[in-house]
């Protein structure tokens, strides 16, 4: 299905590796219906808020998506469609195990597949501004937004942009 990656490292010890973009759109829309989203309390700083337990082990690196992207319980509602339009745009690795998606507040998530059968289950975690990881996935997405171009879409993008400093 997929055997080429682009490969940039990310932070200090996880690439970001792309699936080769000549997925096909058939194969996106198959993982984009089949994945779903679990929140994880390892990367809530208050997970209580979330309906989830108290994360007791080591954090080491990992990032918060309410302390570090600012995501509220109530933006949980968007996750399915902001997961879904990752995949779509490609923003996939190459084993499907890891997602990207961009939110509508510009930020990037990475997903990881915590379980694979019969479907993707994934929970995520903000990339941080400086990732070097941030600019493949933004040039991705935009071509994906190049070929989809409606408004929300390119506000994310122009959004994106500017919470990474990319360029455009």
């Amino acid at each position: 299905m997929m055997s080429r990656c682009s490969a940039l490292q990310c932070g200090s010890v996880k690439p970001v590796r792309l699936a080769d973009p000549t997925l096909s759109e058939s194969d996106l829309a198959a993982l984009a219906r089949a994945a779903k989203f679990v929140g994880s309390s390892k990367h809530k700083r208050e997970p209580l808020r979330f309906g989830q337990q108290q994360f007791t082990g080591h954090r080491g690196d990992a990032t918060t998506c309410d302390g570090d992207a600012g995501f509220l319980p109530e933006h949980a509602k968007y996750v399915r469609n902001w997961m879904a339009r990752g995949i779509r745009a490609g923003l996939v690795a190459g084993d499907l195990r890891t997602i990207w998606a961009v939110a509508d507040t510009g930020w990037i998530f990475t997903g990881r597949a915590t379980s694979e059968e019969p479907e993707r289950v994934y929970h995520g975690y903000p990339l941080l501004p400086g990732s070097p990881g941030a600019q493949l996935i933004y040039d991705r997405f935009k071509r994906w937004v190049e070929q989809h171009p409606k408004a929300r879409h390119q506000n994310d993008l122009k959004t994106c942009a500017d919470r990474y400093g990319l360029r455009p």
